[in-house]
């Protein structure tokens, strides 16, 4: 694995870990707009913004604790 490769996995699984956090749980009323909204976000795809957010804050001297809920947010 390039380390391209092995930084691009570590910062999508971070963003994924802050989205899946952000969005309300499955089994909270109503279950149905709930379910539908993981789906949507948490299908993966979409994530090449969040990567962008990721490597700025990194280039700029950003810590990631401060940088996180934006790449979140950015999909």
């Amino acid at each position: 694995m390039t380390d391209f490769a092995s930084w691009m996995g570590a910062r999508s699984a971070r963003t994924e870990t802050a989205l899946g956090q952000a969005l309300p749980n499955a089994d909270t009323v109503p279950h149905t707009l709930h379910e539908a909204m993981r789906y949507a976000v948490l299908g993966g795809g979409k994530r090449v913004r969040p990567l962008l957010v990721h490597a700025a804050g990194e280039v700029t001297g950003a810590s990631a604790r401060h940088a996180m809920p934006r790449p979140a947010r950015w999909r």
